[in-house]
């Protein structure tokens, strides 16, 4: 019927924390994720390990519904409780259609999860075709790792991906 029935809980959560959105989100069930939305969903409510809908989502290639989270009003930069942004996940999952969309968000290229960067997970995962939106969109391409004191290009060589290293170059 396309709404959810009247006295719906679109806020319930399981024992484990996850919302009815964040599992939409996470599925990419797209038609659910408009309805529950429509209903009043909170948008950046996180579940149990504070992940929110919009990282679930990033994290397994939902394009569709990364854009629809977006305007809904979620927040592009939020991190889990691991420090993990919804474009760090994406940049490290090779979902470049999710990357892109973040990044028109105004997705910060440079914020780092336990001192790497979107641009360290894209490069780590040999996603050379993310490595060069991040630096088109403006990441440090030499954000030296405060512990290691490696950079990307250090990591791309150490790995021996050539196409990233050219990249890089």
């Amino acid at each position: 019927s396309g709404r959810l029935a009247a006295g719906a809980e679109v806020a319930q959560a399981s024992f484990q924390g996850a919302t009815p959105l964040w599992i939409a989100s996470a599925r990419g069930y797209m038609s659910v994720v408009s309805m529950l939305l429509a209903a009043g969903a909170a948008v950046d409510c996180a579940e149990e390990r504070v992940i929110t809908p919009l990282c679930a989502a990033s994290h397994q290639g939902h394009a569709s519904v990364v854009s629809t989270l977006l305007a809904a009003g979620a927040a592009v930069d939020q991190a889990a409780l691991s420090g993990a942004t919804p474009l760090w996940v994406a940049s490290g999952e090779g979902h470049a259609s999710v990357v892109s969309v973040l990044l028109a968000a105004g997705a910060a290229p440079d914020c780092a999860v336990d001192r790497t960067t979107a641009l360290d997970s894209a490069c780590n995962r040999g996603h050379a075709s993310i490595v060069s939106m991040l630096l088109a969109a403006g990441a440090t391409v030499d954000c030296n790792d405060p512990v290691t004191g490696t950079t990307p290009l250090f990591g791309a060589c150490q790995s021996g991906d050539l196409e990233i290293v050219q990249v890089l170059s």
